[in-house]
This record gives C-alpha cells, sequence and structure tokens, in this order.
C-alpha cells in the first residue's frame, strides 16, 4: 500500500514537472513570436499618429470628361456632414454593430474569435478569407492604409486598430467611424448619406433605413440604392405559371402598385408568421406548407418549424406562393442579413423585423441630384474605373478621364429620346428608350443614353438599358441569313418561299401581318422581314448551337450566359429552336450594336472602347486608347457587303418604310424589330393573344452604328399598334442625320477579290 502510494506520489510529480516544462516552452515559444512580431513592426513602421486623427488632409477630386474636354462629373472626394454620437438614432448604432462587428463593445479593436472562424472555415470549408475586419479594424483602414491586399497591409490594420481602442472610448470610435465612411451616392458619413438617400438627419432613422445603410459600407457601388437596389433591398417578383422565363420584379412603388393583388399575397404570408425568439434560434409558425418550396425545412401539422436565425434568409428565397396565374417569390437582398443579424442579436422584435421587410416592397429612395451629365454613361465608366484602379483611389487619386463621348451628339440624343417617349407613352404605353452609337472605325462610344431620365426612380431610370438582356425581334434574322449564305452561298437574289410551312417539332410560325408574299428573293425576304423564310434560313445556317458559336467571335455572348443561367436555376438545358430566326433570344443593346458594327465595318471587329485616357494627378498617362487592341477581321469583305448591299436597298422593302430607314445623300442600312408576347386570356381559349413589348431600329453607315430600343423597363408589354420602325426608328432615323451632319459621304465598295472567312 506504501509502494502504492510512493508511486501515486512520483507521477503526480512527473506530471506536474512536465506541465512546468511544457508552460515554459510555450512562454519561450509566445515571447520569441511577440519578439518577431515587434521586429516585424519595427521593419514596415514608422505608424501614423492615430491621436492626430481629426488633422488628417482632404484628398483631391477625381473629373469625367467627355472627348471635347467638357466636364460630365465630378467624383467629390469626401461629401460629408459631421455629426456627434448623439445625434445618430439608436436604430442605426444597434444595424452597425449587427452588420459589422458583433462583438465590437467587448474585443480590443480586432474581433478575435471571427478572424479565428474565418481562418477556420478557409482551411476546413475553403471558403474565401474575408470578413474578419471589424469596425475599428476598417476605421484604421479607410483613415491611414489602401486597399492592397498583403500581409503587411493587414498586421498595419491590426496595430492600428489596437492603437485606437486603446486611445479612443468606444462611442467616439463608433462616431468617427460613422462619419468617415463612404456609403455611395457621392456621400461620406452617416448624416450625408441618410440626406441623401432619404432625405431626413441621422437622428430621425428607422428599423429599415438603418438595416438599408448599415448595408451599404461592405459594397458602396454594388449595393447603390439607385444602381443595385435589388441586390440592396431584395424584392417580391412573380413568376407566370405557363412561362418560367418571363418574370416580373416588384422594385418600384409602381410596380407594387400594378401588382397589389399578388404582393398582397405575400403581405398577408408575413403578416400571419409569428415567431418565438431564444439565442440564435427561431420557432416560426403560421406557415402553410404548400408556400414553402425548399424540402429541408420541416413544417410540422401546427405549421411551425424551427431554425437558426442565420436561415433565415434561406427561408424567405423558398417562399413560393400560387396565386391566380403566377407564383408569388422573394429574393433576399443585403439589408435582410442586417435586419436577421438586429434579431438575432436582440435589437429588434419579430414585429419590427416583419414590419421592416414588408416595408422594403417598392421603397423609394430619395431622387438623387447631383451635377452629372450623361449619367448612364457616366456611372458605366466610373464602375470600370472602380474595378480596375479601385474605389479609393477613383475618388481620391484626381485623376483626369477623358471619354470617347461626344456631348453635342450625346445632348442631341438625349432629346430625341424624350420626344419620342412622350408620343410612345401616348401611344403604345412605351415608357422609356435607349440609344448606343460607335464609331466603326475605331469602336468608340460617341452616344449612350441608357434611358430617358436617370433620376427617375417611378419608371426604374436608374437602369442601363444599354446592358439590358431583351428579345431583339427581327433585327436578329440578318445575322441567321448571313451564316445561311456563307454555308449554301445564298445571294440576294437566292429565292424562298414565303408560304405557310409546319417545321420539325409542328412549329407553324406566321408574318405579323398573318399573310403569305409567296415566291419572293432573299433581299425581299430580308427587308419585308418575313418569318417564314426566315425560319428556313435558320435550318440553312445549321440550326441553334452554329448560330450561337457564328455570333461569338461578333461579341454577342448573352446566348450563352442565358443558356448557363437557365441551367443554374431550373437544373435542365434551354433550347432556341426554330423561333430563334425570330428574335426570341435575349441579347443587350450593346452587343446588337458591336455585331451591326462589324457589317459596317467590312467584316472587322473593333472592341468596344469609352475611354481615351486616364492621368493620374502627377500628368501619368495610365492608360490611352492608343494601346488598346486593335480591329481583327472575323468576317469575309464579301460577305459583309453583301448583307450591307441587302440591308441597304431601299427598292425591297415597302416604300413607306423608307421615311424613317433612309438619311438624305447617304448609303445606310437599316433593319426594324419588334419582339412579343404571347400568351391565353384563358387556358380554354384556342388561339393566343399577342402583345408588343421591345421595339427597335438599327441604321449603320461606313462610319457609324447606332441601335434604338423603345419600350418599358419592367418588361411590361405594350398597347396598341406598336412596332420597331414607329417606336424607335424617328429616333435613329433623325439621330443619324445629326451626327453624319459633318462628315464626308462614305459607301460601301465591292470588293476586287475574295477572302475567305475567318473565324476566331
Amino acid at each position: 500500500m506504501l509502494k502504492q502510494n510512493k508511486k501515486c506520489f512520483i507521477d503526480k510529480k512527473n506530471i506536474i514537472f512536465k506541465l512546468i516544462v511544457l508552460l515554459l516552452c510555450f512562454l519561450i515559444l509566445s515571447l520569441i513570436c511577440l519578439f518577431l512580431f515587434l521586429s516585424y513592426l519595427k521593419s514596415i513602421g514608422p505608424f501614423p499618429d492615430v491621436k492626430a486623427y481629426k488633422t488628417i488632409p482632404m484628398h483631391e477630386s477625381s473629373v469625367i470628361y467627355d472627348r471635347n474636354g467638357v466636364e460630365l462629373y465630378k467624383i467629390y472626394s469626401e461629401k460629408r456632414t459631421y455629426v456627434d454620437y448623439e445625434d445618430i438614432n439608436i436604430n442605426m448604432i444597434h444595424a452597425i454593430i449587427a452588420g459589422e462587428d458583433k462583438r465590437f463593445w467587448k474585443h480590443p479593436g480586432y474581433d478575435g474569435i471571427g478572424i479565428l472562424r474565418a481562418i477556420f472555415n478557409g482551411v476546413i470549408h475553403r471558403t474565401k478569407f474575408a470578413g474578419t475586419s471589424g469596425i475599428t479594424q476598417q476605421l484604421a483602414k479607410v483613415t491611414y492604409l489602401t486597399d492592397e491586399r498583403t500581409i503587411e497591409r493587414k498586421v498595419k490594420e491590426l496595430y492600428l486598430s489596437i492603437e485606437l481602442d486603446s486611445i479612443f472610448e468606444k462611442k467616439d470610435i463608433l462616431e468617427l467611424y460613422l462619419n468617415k465612411i463612404f456609403f455611395g451616392g457621392n456621400s461620406y458619413g452617416i448624416e450625408q448619406a441618410s440626406q441623401t438617400f432619404f432625405g431626413t438627419a441621422a437622428s430621425e432613422l428607422g428599423v429599415l433605413e438603418s438595416s438599408i445603410l448599415a448595408s451599404l459600407p461592405k459594397a458602396p457601388t454594388g449595393l447603390s440604392p439607385y444602381h443595385k437596389r435589388d441586390k440592396l433591398l431584395g424584392y417580391p417578383f412573380l413568376i407566370q405559371i405557363s412561362d418560367k422565363i418571363d418574370t416580373t420584379k416588384i422594385l418600384s412603388k409602381e410596380n407594387l402598385e400594378n401588382n397589389k393583388t399578388q404582393v398582397e399575397v405575400l403581405i398577408n404570408f408575413i403578416n400571419n408568421l409569428s415567431a418565438d425568439h431564444k439565442g440564435d434560434s427561431l420557432k416560426i409558425c403560421g406557415i402553410d406548407k404548400k408556400n414553402i418550396k425548399q424540402s429541408h425545412f420541416y413544417i410540422a401539422a401546427d405549421g411551425c418549424t424551427n431554425l437558426k436565425i442565420n436561415k433565415l434568409l434561406l427561408f424567405l428565397n423558398s417562399i413560393s406562393i400560387k396565386n391566380d396565374k403566377f407564383y408569388v417569390e422573394y429574393k433576399t437582398g443585403r439589408k435582410d442579413y442586417v435586419l436577421g443579424r438586429m434579431l438575432e442579436d436582440g435589437y429588434i422584435s419579430f414585429d419590427q423585423y416583419k414590419k421592416s421587410l414588408i416595408g422594403s416592397f417598392g421603397f423609394e429612395f430619395k431622387e438623387y441630384s447631383d451635377d452629372i451629365k450623361s449619367p448612364h454613361f457616366v456611372m458605366y465608366v466610373k464602375d470600370y474605373l472602380v474595378q480596375k484602379y479601385g474605389e479609393k483611389l477613383i475618388q481620391e487619386g484626381g485623376f483626369k478621364i477623358y471619354t470617347t463621348i461626344d456631348s453635342k451628339l450625346q445632348d442631341k440624343a438625349q432629346e430625341l429620346i424624350e420626344q419620342q417617349v412622350v408620343i410612345n407613352t401616348g401611344k403604345f404605353g412605351a415608357k422609356n428608350a435607349a440609344l448606343i452609337s460607335l464609331d466603326n472605325k475605331t469602336g468608340e462610344i460617341l452616344s449612350m443614353v441608357g434611358g430617358v431620365d436617370y433620376f427617375d426612380e417611378t419608371n426604374l431610370g436608374y437602369n442601363n438599358m444599354i446592358f439590358a438582356r431583351l428579345q431583339p425581334g427581327s433585327t436578329f434574322k440578318p445575322f441567321v441569313y448571313m451564316l445561311a449564305m456563307i454555308q449554301h452561298g445564298f445571294t440576294k437574289n437566292t429565292i424562298f418561299r414565303d408560304k405557310k410551312f409546319t417545321f420539325p417539332g409542328d412549329y407553324i410560325p406566321e408574318n405579323s401581318d398573318g399573310k403569305y408574299m409567296g415566291k419572293i428573293t432573299l433581299s425581299e425576304a430580308l427587308n419585308h422581314s418575313r418569318n417564314i423564310p426566315a425560319v428556313k434560313a435558320y435550318y440553312a445556317a445549321g440550326e441553334e448551337e452554329k448560330i450561337i458559336k457564328f455570333l461569338l467571335p461578333f461579341g454577342i455572348k448573352s446566348l450563352v450566359d442565358f443558356k448557363k443561367d437557365f441551367k443554374k436555376k431550373y437544373g435542365y438545358n434551354y433550347v432556341y429552336a426554330a423561333p430563334m430566326a425570330l428574335g426570341t433570344v435575349q441579347i443587350t443593346p450593346l452587343e446588337l450594336a458591336k455585331a451591326y458594327s462589324v457589317f459596317a465595318n467590312s467584316g472587322v471587329k473593333n472592341e468596344v472602347k469609352s475611354l481615351l485616357k486616364v492621368v493620374d494627378s502627377n500628368g501619368k498617362i495610365l492608360e490611352s486608347i492608343e494601346t488598346s487592341k486593335q480591329g481583327a477581321r472575323i468576317l469575309d469583305e464579301k460577305y459583309s457587303y453583301k448583307i450591307n448591299s441587302i440591308l441597304s436597298n431601299g427598292e425591297d422593302r415597302p416604300k413607306s418604310w423608307n421615311h424613317f430607314l433612309t438619311i438624305p445623300g447617304r448609303q445606310m442600312a437599316s433593319k426594324t424589330g419588334t419582339s412579343s408576347k404571347q400568351y391565353k386570356e384563358n387556358p380554354e381559349d384556342e388561339e393566343d393573344i399577342i402583345v408588343p413589348r421591345d421595339l427597335w431600329t438599327v441604321g449603320y453607315t461606313p462610319q457609324i452604328t447606332t441601335v434604338v430600343w423603345a419600350g418599358n423597363t419592367s418588361g411590361e408589354e405594350l398597347t396598341g399598334k406598336a412596332y420597331g420602325i414607329t417606336g424607335a426608328g424617328p429616333i435613329m432615323r433623325d439621330f443619324m442625320i445629326f451626327v453624319h451632319k459633318d462628315l464626308k459621304v462614305e459607301k460601301w465598295e465591292k470588293p476586287k477579290k475574295d477572302l475567305h472567312l475567318i473565324m476566331k
């Protein structure tokens, strides 16, 4: 017994000795790491004096000019109104802490738990090592550091955040942070942002407004209230049961009013929910099981389900309520994430959460006002610059950006669009229009009007329709005929029979006038925009895949992108099939302009250019049009000449169309298009109702290509006899007359010898 006790005593001594040795090793290792860390800090120093925070100088603004030096837009360095902590509503304090740094009040300037979690997720789940910078670290970064992603910058950020936390009170840090950071819309600081977006003081912010503003520091441009409101706010949307492709986003107050019956179903569903909140868990009740599409949510017989609050976004995205001819669903935005965090941390009740969620439907921001010309084009250029050079450098670097746009042409395009939209709205209910014009020889954008009124939030004016995927209607036909000409040697005189015909799959297309022209030439078929010959050309061209492949070098990639998006969403392949020949695909006006510009430039494609040069504050040229890629031939000149001859032949089209499709003293090729939507008002109806949707006119000369679109940003159908030639044609014709006023007269010369077709 004594020996056993002695052995136990010896074992305990050994354990204690080993623990002491282990502890000493840990302390020595810690001291070595501390020494190395301090040495590294010394090597990357010196560090700024954080006590002198408020003495930091302001930065220089960047300016965007047109091609002639006319100022279009000044990117303000820091437009702000400073407010004290006491003048910031507590809702905003709660929202920014919940969304950006939930342990802000407790940590020493950095969130160690968050950093370790990010490292764990990065190593185990191979996720991106991001989102680890808390409020104090962000303040240190935007005040003293750059956006470069290096270990050195991260170490400096960590050191400075600890310094800031040791010198300032937590409330002072929040005050400094909320007055310093950029919220987008040229607004720095919480007061300026609140006034810009809501027209109210920071002291008056509610829960919804606070969750919106707390979303913006993450990506001020990518979540802009004016340009990316769908990603910021989320939105209800309607899916037609008979056509999964056709969706309607409820983004504006007008959308909400026009679809009030459908959206009320979603509002009632949300209002009927109740929840018991404990920690990070929710027990939600009042759920009708058939209205949730995700199978991994178990809905009990009493209509309740238990879930973690971080699954609340998935729950909202899983709502799918069948109502009449639609499924009513919801797509979450960044503000929904912030609201969920506020709920989880106990800053708001579930009733406040529901009220804010519903309050965001059709939410209207204060109309944006700023000294800006050509806003759609300017924002397109700004997005490119931010992506290439970083937001901080563009806002503060004093850049001079000279663009390709011509303000005189831009003003004329804007004037013509405004005049025609008034007419179109009265006749067809088409409340918007857009124009893109390119220099064929260089690819330079001479004019870009993305919509009638950038600041008209009701009409979703902030959307640049030049980049919207739309159905091009008959403006797509020349590309189908072009490939058929290449494949089979068709000429403008090749005979097509325009008569009723049943194609594979029992597809029986009709012409828009319901009539048939019988035996006609290819030129007549294309210029009269007959549908049956176009579908025959589709089969002669080699059908869908060959047409898609043919168009890729022209810059038309949306056909492929749409198919990828469709498969990702629905799990099976979308097939365009023969109706593709009639323009039932989706492409952007810019893509259409690029493609027609290849015809205009005798088969040579130039990359689209928006910048002449970018100069930094020291006068150094960072990029210029001289360094951009030169054009490349993608189409044999003999084929471009053939299609140009056909589309500029006014004798082979109805004479009444030539008023809109020709300009005096010039050879101009042109094509119109009208996309339509077919549906049955009642399932038992035999005939479909056909209504117009997108109106197009394309015009091009050897020098200039112009594409005009008219319709509704929301995709809402048009009324009456709306056609591309009457809705978009007048804009194209008058603009092309104006743009050619001072240009020499050119025409396409017949090539002296044939070249081989070159395809990338």
